[in-house]
């Protein structure tokens, strides 16, 4: 596979279905086996040869990007706006610019794109600075099996390389995912010896009102409160028709 070079442009397109180029030489992991048609806006059809993956040198390190047509007869390269929404990005476009947000990493700006004086939007792939395709048009592998996989460990994504089909090879990474801290943290343990507890009745009182109830009391009550105390542990309990009642109980 030839390297990507700093000069290779690729255009963002709403039009486009996937990803597309004529430089079959760019691409790895080609398919040749895959064969289509693709129209065009003047209603000519171009044909498709192949699919590969590009990859790409960042700052970041090397990014993959999946599903990427080997088109014949064009002049320019194609990145698909639908297919980088499906791998889970927010375009906005505004003032002149086009900025690029990872939304399975807390909605960080990955790209700022400044449209060019004939209105479109180029991207140079490899080129350092803000204009840099970064983790734009596909997602790291590692995470996204992360993902489909209900957010389950790595290890255990690793363990299962050898048993489900098409599974890449996944790797540890670096970040932490915001998803798991915030789904799978637990509430540090209360400090023994810590807790207060009265020297005398009544001194600290414990207090709960429930309900409404289902099905009411013999008495046709639908509320109870309780008192108990923190030194002798003595309980009250009181049947309260209406929630507006336990003032007068207190």
């Amino acid at each position: 596979m030839a390297e990507t070079k700093q000069e290779e442009t690729w255009l963002l397109d709403s039009r486009c279905s996937n990803h597309m180029t004529s430089k079959g030489e760019l691409l790895s992991s080609m398919d040749h086996s895959y064969k289509s048609s693709i129209k065009l806006g003047n209603n000519s059809t171009i044909e498709v040869a192949g699919k590969g993956m590009l990859e790409v040198p960042t700052k970041h390190g090397m990014k993959k990007m999946h599903n990427v047509y080997h088109t014949l007869d064009m002049d320019h390269s194609l990145l698909s706006i639908g297919q980088m929404l499906e791998n889970n990005y927010k375009l906005v476009f505004d003032e002149g610019k086009c900025e690029i947000f990872d939304k399975n990493h807390g909605h960080k700006l990955v790209s700022t794109i400044k449209m060019s004086p004939n209105h479109l939007f180029p991207l140079k792939l490899g080129e350092k600075g803000d204009n840099i395709l970064a983790n734009v048009a596909v997602k790291d592998e590692s995470w996204l099996w992360h993902l489909r996989f209900g957010h389950v460990n790595f290890s255990s994504l690793k363990l299962s390389h050898e048993l489900v089909h098409d599974l890449p090879l996944v790797e540890n990474p670096k970040s932490v995912c915001e998803g798991c801290v915030l789904g799978k943290q637990t509430r540090q343990k209360f400090d023994h010896g810590k807790a207060w507890r009265a020297s005398f009745p009544l001194q600290l009182v414990h207090t709960d009102l429930c309900g409404p109830m289902q099905n009411k009391s013999l008495g046709m009550s639908s509320y109870f409160l309780t008192f108990i105390d923190d030194f002798s542990r003595m309980c009250w309990v009181y049947f309260l028709k209406h929630k507006d009642e336990a003032f007068e109980f207190f």
